[in-house]
């Protein structure tokens, strides 16, 4: 996924004909563009001949994982009705390619597996855990930039919840319903004005960040100093079930982690 090819559609005459096109079906692939390029020169009687025409071609890109087809058609004349000459069929598999995976300050970013569950990119020099939730039926993975046990750590965490985990989360709203009342926001009914949709790896998504304090390692008894972190909770649709996407920053590196963050985000593929 996010790999482009281009594919040969056919010598085409500008004027008299043939003209050529390319038709995708199916989601997973994008078509960008057509283009020509003037056809190679050919001996013939001893002459070296070049012939009219341009070899027309099509570029493409895969954009999500799923099924799709790329129909190629030709006609005689401009105005006639185009017949289909040949009909390519394509797999795109949820794997970012190579050239998504990059450097963000400092942190080298390389693909995670998670079994069937879903792919993504994760710093490959932080501390990772996978299966976090452990024996609870949450299968993903976290990583944390110094080490687990240090609170104040720069977090990411990509976790799938089966109907069936053992937090009893049965849908996602009672995910975010659960997390903003562990801050100052709380739900009623409905979903709270700062819950907001977005779309992640062409699911339509929530989103929602909330401040929360936690008391440095260092402080002492009488100047305990407290340490304002965001948290960025993202909630993905699954065919059954749903994804978490949790990142977490100190407020003051949030503008320098923020980048990070948003490639993890497109790097993303949901296999559910």
């Amino acid at each position: 996924m996010g790999d482009t090819f281009v594919l040969s559609l056919g010598v085409e005459e500008s004027r008299n004909g043939p003209f050529y096109d390319a038709v995708v079906l199916g989601k997973s692939i994008v078509k960008k563009g057509d283009f020509g390029l003037p056809p190679e020169p050919e001996r013939m009687g001893g002459h070296i001949v070049i012939p009219t025409g341009q070899n027309m071609f099509a570029r493409f890109m895969a954009t999500a994982p799923g099924d799709g087809s790329i129909t190629i058609r030709e006609k005689q004349g401009r105005t006639d009705t185009p017949h289909e000459i040949e009909k390519i069929a394509l797999k795109v598999f949820g794997t970012a390619s190579i050239g998504a995976l990059q450097e963000l300050g400092g942190n080298a970013l390389q693909l995670y597996s998670a079994g069937d569950y879903f792919t993504c990119a994760t710093p490959s020099n932080w501390y990772r855990i996978t299966d976090p939730a452990g024996n609870r039926k949450i299968f993903g993975v976290s990583a944390y930039e110094t080490g687990q046990d240090d609170r104040l750590s720069v977090k990411m965490s990509i976790e799938f919840y089966p109907p069936d985990n053992a937090l009893g989360y049965r849908t996602a709203d009672e995910f975010i319903r659960s997390q903003l009342r562990k801050g100052a926001l709380r739900a009623k009914s409905g979903m709270p004005d700062n819950v907001f949709e977005t779309t992640v790896a062409g699911r339509k998504a929530r989103t929602f960040e909330r401040d929360i304090f936690i008391v440095g390692k260092t402080a002492t008894l009488f100047f305990s100093k407290k340490v304002p972190l965001v948290e960025r909770f993202i909630v993905v649709p699954a065919t059954a079930g749903f994804y978490v996407l949790e990142f977490r920053t100190p407020l003051n590196d949030f503008a320098k982690n923020d980048q990070l963050f948003n490639a993890i985000i497109n790097s993303f593929v949901p296999l559910r």
